[in-house]
Parts: structure tokens; sequence; C-alpha cells
């Protein structure tokens, strides 16, 4: 399957992660902010009205396991059902890696793995640069989307909850529930190690990166590449404003809502120059509407 922004990066250790985002969405996304942005559609059907009354009327972690019942089937408890849920996808990931592996095998291509990171704070363009641009700025042609597993916690999370609507539509009502975090760190972990043990190639956005898994991924005998994608403005705070309105415009659009803030610009930019300082090849990227301007 593949995996639709890393709040947090790929393998930074899971407690940090999860305490960073309490801290920034406690701040940000407080049940008035929520309730101001959630402006999409609703759910459709029976089921998509049920799923709609719970995310109006039951808190966040409520929710979470009462979506985690409905996706699982029958198990005793949340942490079933989670567990269950988690080897679900971690099959399903498992079964696309091998037939990368074949097609692999049959191409008899003999090149490093392919390790691309995505850096940028939450509306730069991450998604729009993988999708319009990114393959160009490899030079290989329209394969690499096709050949690379995709890491994304977005998709790791729609997957424990039943699809991509669902969680939107928890996230926009009671935002990011701390359990669900968990779950989807740990399924990032575990598919980070799958990629290294069968040596494909992978892709993942983030804000961050820390430089430790860069050279992780370097040692490991892959080839890595960073892009760092940044929305045009002349200040922080107008790049803010620009990413909230792409934000609005995809909640509208039945999207997820996410908090938008000065802080993870400056975040991003630092990793950016970490990584750069220990020798990773990082590459700028301008979003100029819905045009990519390479530095």
């Amino acid at each position: 399957m593949a995996f639709r922004g890393l709040l947090c990066p790929v393998l930074i250790h899971i407690t940090t992660c999860v305490r960073f985002q309490d801290e920034q969405e406690a701040a940000i996304m407080s049940p008035q902010t929520l309730q101001g942005l959630w402006n999409g559609p609703p759910l459709q059907g029976e089921e998509g009205q049920e799923v709609m009354r719970w995310v109006e009327t039951l808190d966040a972690p409520d929710v979470y396991c009462k979506l985690l019942h409905k996706a699982a089937g029958d198990c005793a408890d949340c942490s079933e059902c989670a567990e269950r849920m988690k080897r679900t996808v971690l099959n399903e990931t498992q079964d696309e890696i091998l037939q990368i592996v074949k097609r692999q095998e049959a191409s008899k291509t003999s090149r490093k793995p392919l390790a691309v990171f995505v850096l940028g704070a939450v509306g730069s363009g991450k998604t729009g640069f993988i999708k319009k641009r990114l393959e160009q700025e490899l030079g290989n042609g329209n394969g690499f989307l096709r050949s690379a597993v995709h890491i994304n916690a977005d998709d790791l999370r729609s997957a424990l909850v039943g699809g991509y609507a669902i969680y939107s539509a928890m996230v926009n009502h009671k935002g990011f529930d701390r359990n669900m975090r968990w779950d989807a760190n740990e399924l990032r972990s575990a598919i980070q190690n799958m990629v290294w043990d069968y040596r494909v190639d992978v892709i993942a956005d983030s804000m961050t990166l820390p430089a430790g898994v860069a050279e992780s991924f370097l040692q490991k005998g892959f080839d890595v590449r960073v892009f760092h994608i940044e929305i045009a403005g002349s200040s922080h705070e107008e790049k803010v404003d620009r990413a909230k309105r792409d934000i609005e415009a995809r909640v509208a659009a039945g999207g997820h809502s996410a908090p938008s803030y000065v802080a993870q610009i400056v975040r991003s930019q630092q990793s950016a120059e970490e990584l750069r300082a220990v020798g990773v090849n990082v590459t700028s990227v301008i979003r100029r509407g819905n045009d990519f301007v390479v530095q």
C-alpha cells in the first residue's frame, strides 16, 4: 500500500515525538480552533453518519477506540484491535515490498537502494512536490514512485482507523489522539526495518530528519537524497498565512486539518542545515503557488 506529512521524522524516538506533538497540538488545536477549522463535507451513508456522531460527541481516545473496533472487527479491547490493525498494515506492506523485490530481480537492476526524504513545515507543499516534481529531480524517469515504499504518518493513521476520510473527520473534530500517533509511530519504525532488511527504495516526508537517521541509511548502503520544501514568502509569518489558506482549502475538500506555525519553519530549516553539516545531499525547493523552483 502507498502511504500518504509526517509531523515527526522517521525513526525519531517515539516518546520524544509524541511529547513534541502533544505540546504543539495542545496549544494550537483547541476545541474552539478545531470547530472553526471543520468546514469539510460530513461523511455520507449510514456508517458515515455513525462515525460523525462519534467524532462530534466523544473524546479523542474514545473515538479512536470506536474506530479501531469498527476497522478490526471482533476484538476484546482497544489494545487488541490496535495490534490487529497494525499486523494487517505490516502484512500488506510486506506484500508490497516483496512485489517490489520481484520486479527488481526481473529487471536485473544493480544500483544502491534510494532513500528520499522530503522535509518541510505543514502546508509547505511536500505532497505536491512528490507528485509533480520529484521524479524529474531524481533524473530516473517515471519509475521511482512505483518502485518505492511510501512512509507517511497520515496514511498510517488512516489505515488504522479505516480510511483517510474517517481519519480526517476525527482529526478535524478532535485533534490527533495520543494512542493513534503512538501506534502509527510503531508502524513506521517496523516498516523502516523492513526497508532495511529487503533493501528497497523508500520515500518519506516529514518536518525534520535527524542527521543520525540519514547517516544510518548511508551506513546501510542507501543512496540518500533530501529535498527541503519551503513556501514562498518574505517572512515566516507570511509563509504561515499562505500555508493556512492551503490547509483550509484541503479541509473544505474533505481533507485533514493540521496546525501551521512559525516554529515549524524554523525547525525544518535547522534540520536541513544540520544534515548539510554532516555531508548529506540536501536540495532546497521553493513553492510558488503550484510551481516548484529548485534552488
